[in-house]
C-alpha cells in the first residue's frame, strides 16, 4: 500500500487483481482487502467494497501499529468513509 500512495503508476496494473481477492472466501484475504483498497483510495472498488457492509466474519487486522479483531463489516465501513472522502 505505501507504495501505491506514493506513486500510484506502480501498482495500476494490480489493482484489477486485487479488486478480484474480494471475491475469494478467505475472511481474512477479503478484510486486508478491503482496507489495502480503502487506504490506496480506488474508488471504483467502492461499489464492491459496500456489498460487505453486513458482513459479520471477524478477522485480524494490523493498523497503525496495533492489531485488533474487527468484522468485515466494520473494514468495510471505514474504507468507505475513506473512499468518498
Amino acid at each position: 500500500c505505501r507504495i501505491g500512495q506514493v506513486d500510484m503508476k506502480r501498482i495500476q496494473n494490480s489493482i484489477p487483481d486485487l479488486i478480484n481477492f474480494l471475491d475469494s472466501e478467505n475472511a481474512c484475504i477479503v478484510a486486508q482487502t478491503i482496507w489495502a483498497l480503502g487506504e490506496l483510495g480506488i474508488k471504483k472498488a467502492a461499489w464492491k467494497i459496500k456489498s460487505f457492509l453486513n458482513d459479520n466474519r471477524e478477522t485480524w487486522l494490523y493498523d497503525n501499529d496495533s492489531a485488533c479483531i474487527r468484522t468485515i463489516g466494520e473494514t468495510a465501513a471505514d474504507a468507505v468513509r475513506k473512499l468518498q472522502a
